[in-house]
C-alpha cells in the first residue's frame, strides 16, 4: 500500500485485533485519492482517513466496508459492501475519522464499539 503504516486497529475493551496493518492517508490529496485505482486491498489491511466526514468510491475497482468514528475512536456508523462510484455521508454529526477495509470479511465490528490503534512490530517505535 502506498500509505504509511501506523499500527494495528484494536477493540479498546478486549484488545482484540480488528486489523493487523492500519495505514494512514496523511494529507488532503492522499485522503481524496484514497484507494482509487488500487487493484485490491489485503484483508488484514485498512486505510485511516483522519478529519474526514464523508467518502467517495469514484474510480474504485472493488467494494469496501466503511467505519465512521468519533474523535475518541468510537464507531458511530458502519457501511458494508459499498460499491464503486458511490458517495457516502454518515448521519451522526460527531464523525471525525473513517477507516476503509476490503468488503466481505466478517470482523464483528459494530456500532458503539470503542476502538484504538497501537503501533505494532511493523512500525518503528
Amino acid at each position: 500500500m502506498r500509505f504509511p503504516l501506523i499500527g494495528r486497529w484494536e477493540d479498546a475493551q478486549t484488545g482484540h485485533v480488528l486489523i493487523e496493518r492500519l495505514n494512514e492517508a496523511e494529507n488532503f490529496i492522499q485522503r481524496f485519492r484514497g484507494l482509487q485505482f488500487a487493484r485490491s486491498l489485503d484483508p488484514d489491511c485498512g486505510l485511516l482517513l483522519r478529519n474526514c466526514r464523508s467518502v467517495h468510491t469514484l474510480c474504485m475497482r472493488f467494494s469496501i466496508d466503511l467505519f465512521f468514528l468519533s474523535a475518541d475512536w468510537e464507531i458511530h456508523e458502519v457501511w458494508t459492501d459499498v460499491k464503486p462510484w458511490r458517495i457516502v455521508i454518515p448521519r451522526p454529526k460527531q464523525i471525525a475519522h473513517v477507516i476503509e477495509l476490503a468488503a466481505g470479511h466478517d470482523r464483528n465490528i459494530t456500532t458503539g464499539m470503542k476502538t484504538r490503534f497501537t503501533a505494532n512490530d511493523y512500525v518503528s517505535q
